[in-house]
C-alpha cells in the first residue's frame, strides 16, 4: 500500500473548490435566471441602455432591485418590491455610462437581481452569467456659432446672444447641452433639444467693466468652445426735478430704496451670512444725506443752489444704495455657489454606489444652480434659506445610500464565505471517498 502525499490531496481539494463554487452558487436559485439582451453597439462615452431580463419558474417573487456590473462601474435599477409571477419574463432596461476610454469592441458585463420569495424568509441575491456588449468609438464633428445682441451693455440691462450649432456622430437619443460661463462661473445650463438647432439665450452681467463670456457646446466626451468680451457701463439715475413737487417724488423713491435695503440687511443677519463691513457705515451715510435733503426741502423759500444740493444727495444716494445692493447680492451667490460646489464633491462619492440615485442628485443640483441666474436681493434671502434645506436633505440621501451599499457588501460576503464553506465540505467529503476507495483497492 503506498502513501499518498498530503499535499496532494490539499491541492485537489481546492481545484474541486473552485470548480463547485459556482456551481454550489447557481443551483441555489435554479428557478430564477437574470440575463442580459442583445443590443446594438453602444457609444464609447455615452449613455447606453441595456435589457436585462429576469425569468421566473416557480413561486412569487418580489424583486428589489437589479444591478449591472460593468467595467465602468455598477450600474442600480431599484424596482419598489415589483411583483413576478411563476412563469413569466420581466425586461428591465438599466442605462449605463460606458466609459470615454473604454476598449473598442466586447465588453462584459454581468447582472445581479436581489429579491424576496414568498414563503422564504430574507433577501436573496442571483447573479447571472456574463455577457458581452459591444462598444464603438465615436466620431464626432460639431459646428458652433455664437452672435451677442451688443457688446456693451449698460448695468441692469440683460446681454441677449443667439446660438446656432449642429453636433454629428452622437448616439440617436443623445440630447447635448449649451452652457455660459461669465468670468469663468456658469451661469446657464440648458439641454437643447436635438443635435442641431438654434437657440436665444439672455443672461444678466453685473459689476461695471469688462467681462469674458465662454459659450461652450458640450456633448458627452467633449465641448465646442466660442469666446468673447462685453464691456458693461455704470447707468446712473440722474434726478432732474428743478421744483419742490419732483424732488419730493425723487425723495420718496430714494426712501423706498433705503428701506428695501434695511429688509434685504436684516434677513442676510438673521440668515447668519457674513455681512460686508462698509455696510453699515454708508447706510448711516444715506440716512444723514435724506435727512439733510428733506431739511431743504421743508423750507418755504427753497433757493437755486438749495435745489442743486437736494439733487446731489439723492443722486449720491442712490447711487450708494445701487451699489450696497449689489454687494449683498454678490456675497449671496457666492455662499450659495460654494454650498452647491461642496454637495457636488459629496455627490461624485455615490457614482460608483447608485448611479440612478447619481443621476437624480446631479439633476437636483443642475436645477439648484440655474435657479441662481435669475437671483434679486428680494428672493436670495428665500432661496438661500431653501437650498439650506435642500442640501441638508441631499447629505442624508448620501449617507443613507452608502450605509445600504455597505450593508449590501456585508451580504455578499457573508454568502461568500458560507459558499466557500459548503464548497470545502463537499470537496474533502469527495476526497475522503476515493482515497478510501483507493486504500480498499491496494
Amino acid at each position: 500500500m503506498k502513501a499518498v502525499p498530503a499535499a496532494l490531496y490539499i491541492m485537489t481539494a481546492l481545484l474541486i473548490l473552485s470548480l463547485m463554487a459556482p456551481i454550489l452558487t447557481q443551483s441555489q436559485e435554479v428557478d430564477l435566471s437574470v440575463t442580459v439582451e442583445p443590443r446594438d453597439p453602444c457609444v464609447a462615452g455615452y449613455p447606453c441602455t441595456v435589457n436585462v431580463s429576469v425569468m421566473n419558474t416557480n413561486g412569487m417573487i418580489l424583486i428589489d432591485y437589479l444591478k449591472l456590473i460593468t467595467p465602468w462601474g455598477a450600474f442600480t435599477r431599484n424596482l419598489g418590491l415589483r411583483e413576478l409571477r411563476p412563469n413569466t419574463t420581466l425586461i428591465v432596461p438599466i442605462i449605463v455610462d460606458v466609459d470615454r476610454n473604454s476598449l473598442e469592441g466586447p465588453n462584459f458585463v454581468r447582472p445581479v437581481v436581489r429579491f424576496f420569495k414568498k414563503g422564504e424568509v430574507g433577501l436573496k441575491l442571483v447573479e447571472g452569467n456574463a455577457s458581452s456588449v459591444m462598444v464603438i468609438k465615436p466620431r464626432i464633428n460639431a459646428t458652433l456659432v455664437v452672435v451677442p445682441q451688443s457688446r456693451e451693455i449698460t448695468l441692469g440691462q440683460p446681454l441677449s446672444i443667439q446660438v446656432t450649432y449642429e453636433v454629428d456622430g452622437v448616439p440617436r437619443d443623445y440630447r447635448p447641452t449649451i452652457s455660459v460661463y461669465l468670468d469663468g462661473r456658469l451661469s446657464i445650463e440648458r439641454e437643447l433639444n436635438g443635435t442641431s438647432g438654434e437657440v436665444g439665450l439672455s443672461l444678466p452681467v453685473e459689476g461695471e467693466g469688462n467681462h469674458t463670456l465662454i459659450v461652450s457646446l458640450c456633448y458627452g466626451i467633449g465641448c465646442t468652445d466660442r469666446s468673447f468680451e462685453i464691456n458693461v457701463r455704470r447707468t446712473v439715475r440722474v434726478i432732474s426735478g428743478y421744483n419742490k413737487e419732483e424732488l419730493r417724488a425723487a425723495l420718496k423713491e430714494v426712501k423706498d430704496e433705503r428701506r428695501l435695503l434695511q429688509s434685504a440687511y436684516e434677513r442676510t443677519v438673521e440668515a447668519g451670512l457674513p455681512i460686508p463691513e462698509d455696510v453699515l457705515i454708508n447706510i448711516s451715510i444715506i440716512d444723514s444725506k435724506i435727512r439733510e435733503a428733506e431739511v431743504l426741502l421743508d423750507r418755504e423759500n427753497i433757493s437755486y443752489a438749495d435745489i442743486l444740493r437736494v439733487k446731489m444727495l439723492l443722486n449720491q444716494s442712490s447711487a450708494t444704495i445701487s451699489r450696497l445692493e449689489e454687494d449683498l447680492l454678490s456675497m449671496y451667490k457666492d455662499k450659495i455657489i460654494e454650498m452647491i460646489s461642496r454637495a457636488m464633491g459629496e455627490v461624485e462619492e455615490v457614482k460608483n454606489i447608485n448611479q440612478t440615485e447619481y443621476r437624480a442628485m446631479k439633476d437636483l443640483l443642475a436645477n439648484l444652480t440655474s435657479s441662481v441666474d435669475g437671483l434679486n436681493l428680494t428672493s436670495a434671502p428665500d432661496l438661500y434659506s431653501n437650498l439650506t434645506q435642500e442640501i441638508s436633505a441631499l447629505e442624508e440621501r448620501i449617507r443613507v445610500i452608502k450605509e445600504r451599499a455597505a450593508e449590501e457588501a456585508r451580504l455578499l460576503s457573508g454568502m461568500t464565505v458560507s459558499l466557500i464553506f459548503v464548497a470545502m465540505i463537499s470537496g474533502a467529503t469527495i476526497i475522503l471517498r476515493k482515497w478510501k476507495s483507493q486504500l480498499m483497492k491496494e
